[in-house]
């Protein structure tokens, strides 16, 4: 009844837009750190805290399910909502043509 739609973003889209060794992805990549501060500065609160101490402060779930005094799987569950809601972003700005294909 519904055609499957296939989503035009990947992760390696992003790896490709992100390597060091092409020294004409820096406009791409500029798009691409001015998006992602945005995306995660409108996350949720919790989410944002989970997000920032994962990837920006290179913690595991367990040091900050420490940290926070919850438990893992609270952690593991915000991270994935945070992530769920970053790559929907990232595929509508795809879709919009901000990010090369």
């Amino acid at each position: 009844m519904f055609d499957v739609r296939e989503s035009t973003f990947s992760l390696q889209d992003f790896e490709r837009i992100a390597a060091p060794q092409c020294a004409d992805n820096a406009p791409a990549r500029a798009r691409y750190a001015r998006f992602l501060r945005s995306a995660v500065r409108h996350l949720p609160p919790k989410q944002r805290q989970v997000v920032a101490l994962y990837f920006f402060g290179g913690r595991n779930i367990p040091a900050i399910a420490l940290e926070l005094g919850v438990h893992p799987s609270t952690v593991s569950r915000r991270l994935a909502a945070a992530k769920r809601t970053l790559r929907a972003q990232a595929e509508m700005c795809s879709e919009a043509g901000l990010f090369p294909s």
